[in-house]
């Protein structure tokens, strides 16, 4: 194994700053772009759409006794 001690840390990095680059190198997302994307993801991994959610929060707000909500529209 080569002793890294004595390489001068601009070197030792500089490789791995290259890879990083590459594994994360992408395309400026808009912030709805970028959202669509990670709940698209978490659909495919979960099952859970928005829509399930919505459903369930408002059958939970329907049912609560306080409807803190009512007002809001929720």
């Amino acid at each position: 194994m080569e002793d890294l001690a004595n390489e001068p840390l601009q070197i030792t990095y500089s490789g791995l700053n290259k890879h990083l680059k590459y594994l994360f190198k992408e395309t400026r997302m808009t912030g709805a772009e970028r959202r669509e994307k990670i709940s698209a993801e978490i659909t495919a991994r979960t099952g859970i759409t928005e829509t399930m959610i919505e459903r369930l929060v408002r059958a939970f707000y329907a049912k609560s006794p306080n409807r803190r909500g009512a007002s809001t529209g929720i």
